[in-house]
């Protein structure tokens, strides 16, 4: 029943050729964002890369994710232009809704940027005007990214607020040298 026969040989691989299509295509990614009258500035700040990778090696069984990893952010921030992106996929609204009953208030973000690609793990600082006129700073953890296309021409990055890396700073480094007065 079973005989060898031969495959035929693939003459054309998928993709093949359309690296400079590609490469067009994530260029004009870059200058849309850059170039949308509602883009604004943004500080990204990429995680160590040496720790992100020995987070994610080993042993998957029993290892927590790399949101659960301790995480270094030693190097100077990236400024990139950010444009928050458009959210009419209702599967994903319902899927991160929480109790707001299709309304999407459920505290995430998703941007596009410039840099087109910033790992997960990464953490976005910009200024935001409050509804009283004030400009504060928000900090925002990269979740998830989920690359465009099978080229990842571009990539959707949903973010999370985190805390405020310049305040975690100083109270680390009153911990680190014994002034710790809140106790």
């Amino acid at each position: 029943m079973t005989t060898e026969t031969e495959k035929p040989a693939l003459q054309r691989a998928r993709s093949q050729g359309h690296q400079p299509f590609n490469d067009l295509v994530r260029r004009d990614w870059e200058r849309f964002i850059r170039q949308s009258p509602d883009n604004f500035d943004a500080l990204l700040y990429r995680p160590n890369r040496e720790e992100t990778q020995a987070a994610m090696t080993g042993a998957m069984f029993g290892m927590g994710d790399m949101q659960q990893a301790t995480i270094s952010y030693e190097q100077e921030p990236e400024l990139v232009a950010a444009l928050v992106a458009p959210l009419d996929d209702d599967g994903f609204m319902s899927m991160w809704d929480g109790d707001a009953m299709g309304m999407g208030d459920s505290g995430i973000l998703t941007v596009l940027l410039s840099c087109v690609l910033a790992p997960e793990g990464s953490i976005l600082e910009w200024k935001e005007e409050t509804a009283t006129g004030d400009v504060r700073s928000v900090f925002w953890y990269v979740q998830n990214v989920r690359a465009v296309g099978s080229a990842a021409v571009g990539a959707l990055h949903t973010c999370v607020p985190c805390g405020d890396l310049t305040q975690a700073k100083l109270e680390a480094a009153k911990v680190a040298m014994g002034d710790n007065n809140d106790e």
